[in-house]
């Protein structure tokens, strides 16, 4: 594999993908959130403090045309984020395929509250790396974001990472295993 960090910026185009960077765009995303085992849906929410990254990581899923459901807040009027993890967490266990966005202040509070529930594996993550170990390591099945501390770009590049990456398996599935049991 070929090691793009001290290249410029390195654009290759196929038939499937756009590479920019060290980071795979696009067609590659719509085709693993579309065609991975037909039933995927995304869900997305924030509170009040993730409001306006909220808005932004939206219109970037609109740009790539990835099917989205938002489950509020809709506005940036003081709310209390249980009310909306549960509800994207409730959304996120009707199918084992589904994975969901949530969006606070620090990502603390949301990553608390969605991971009450056995089934949700939210990771708050902080770089694009984190969001790729997140899915192949733990296969986190939500993404917490820092609405208040993550820029835009991170914020959009984790998002792409998070949904372009699959779980490794392995050793990495008897440890979530592990977490289960008793």
């Amino acid at each position: 594999m070929e090691d793009f960090a001290n290249q410029k910026v390195n654009r290759k185009k196929s038939s499937n993908l756009i590479l920019f960077g060290d980071f795979l765009f696009s067609k590659l995303i719509k085709c693993v959130i579309l065609n991975s085992g037909g039933g995927l849906m995304l869900y997305i929410a924030s509170d009040h403090a993730g409001f306006e990254m909220k808005g932004k990581v939206i219109n970037h899923l609109k740009k790539q045309k990835i099917k989205f459901e938002d489950l509020g807040t809709y506005s940036s009027e003081r709310c209390d984020f249980p009310i909306y993890a549960k509800k994207l967490v409730a959304k996120v266990v009707e199918n084992e395929a589904n994975r969901g966005i949530l969006i606070c202040g620090s990502g603390i509070g949301m990553s608390i509250c969605a991971n009450r529930n056995p089934k949700i594996r939210a990771a708050l993550c902080k770089d694009v790396t984190t969001a790729e170990l997140a899915r192949q390591h733990n296969d986190a099945n939500v993404l917490v974001i820092a609405g208040r501390t993550t820029s835009v770009v991170t914020s959009n590049r984790m998002v792409d990472k998070f949904l372009s990456t699959k779980h490794l398996g392995g050793k990495y599935a008897e440890r979530m295993k592990m977490i289960d049991e008793d």
